[in-house]
């Protein structure tokens, strides 16, 4: 899962946010204008200016935090200027309150910036599992509450995957761990390119991995595994693992389990019966 700067994907909301910070930041320029009017005393105003420069950067993202310290010195500066038009015409003490301020803005957006892409990476890597990039188990199985809750709102099915590479250890003993990784990993990604941005993929065990494929009925899942088999062996073949097998146990359910843990032994179970029987297939499931 990739870290992305907020200010990549600029929709209504953040615009929103930003009209709000540079509207801020103008009353605040109008405020330190008045202030130096009635006082007769050039106030710096600079510590106002801290609260939109801050979230923008916070919601919204760097270059929008850049942008909003920009115009916060320049309504700093201009109600300097107007100021001193009142006493005598002199810019550069103007010129320099906003230059040290545009600095003291900039360097408090990248500390922030720092701050949150830190926090926002704690979040990811609590989620996903460090070598594949899978949802762990505990981010899988929340999710998967989410989605049952939704789906018996709705009345909708739901099927879950679960899924074991066959023969794995026999790959770690014979060309190493370092081998074994990069099979997980790629597997993992070639399921990642061919599933829906609607569904998830946990990694339960050390080979075995769950994908939920939430609105998916009994008639769609088998279509939809053979194909995502077929795709996924010629994408880990391309990466130069030949002959990779697996054993499914795909569950349906239109009426769901007590719980989601109830749902992946279900599932579970029916991998295994694969397992007994040859391995390299699939076993299908109802629960109605």
């Amino acid at each position: 899962m990739e870290l992305i700067d907020a200010d990549s994907k600029f929709g209504l909301r953040k615009g929103l946010i930003l009209a709000a910070v540079l509207l801020l930041a103008a009353v605040g320029g109008y405020i330190d204008f008045t202030i130096d009017k009635v006082l007769q005393v050039d106030i710096s105003f600079n510590l106002f200016f801290l609260i939109p420069v801050g979230i923008a950067v916070w919601f919204i993202g760097i270059k929008s935090g850049i942008l909003v310290s920009a115009f916060s010195v320049a309504a700093c500066f201009m109600a300097d200027i107007i100021f001193d038009k009142f006493k005598t015409v002199n810019y550069l003490p103007p010129i320099w309150n906003s230059a040290t301020g545009f600095v003291f803005f900039i360097c408090l957006a990248y500390l922030l910036y720092a701050v949150r892409r830190e926090l926002k990476m704690h979040k990811q890597l609590s989620m996903e599992d460090f070598l594949t990039k899978a949802s762990n188990s505990r981010a899988f199985y929340n999710y998967a509450k989410i989605e049952i809750a939704r789906i018996q709102r709705y009345k909708k099915p739901l099927t879950i995957v679960y899924l074991d590479v066959d023969n794995f250890k026999q790959v770690n003993d014979t060309y190493g761990h370092a081998v074994g990784d990069e099979l997980l990993v790629a597997f993992v990604n070639a399921v990642h390119r061919n599933i829906r941005a609607t569904d998830a993929v946990g990694r339960i065990g050390g080979d075995e991995f769950v994908i939920l494929l939430p609105e998916m009925d009994a008639s769609e899942a088998p279509v939809f595994i053979e194909h995502l088999r077929k795709v996924v062996e010629i994408e880990m073949s391309g990466k130069g693992f030949k002959a990779i097998t697996y054993s499914v146990g795909v569950l349906t359910c239109t009426k769901m389990p007590e719980s989601v843990r109830a749902m992946i032994k279900i599932a579970d179970d029916a991998m295994y019966e694969i397992k007994k029987h040859g391995k390299n297939g699939v076993k299908y499931i109802t629960c109605d």
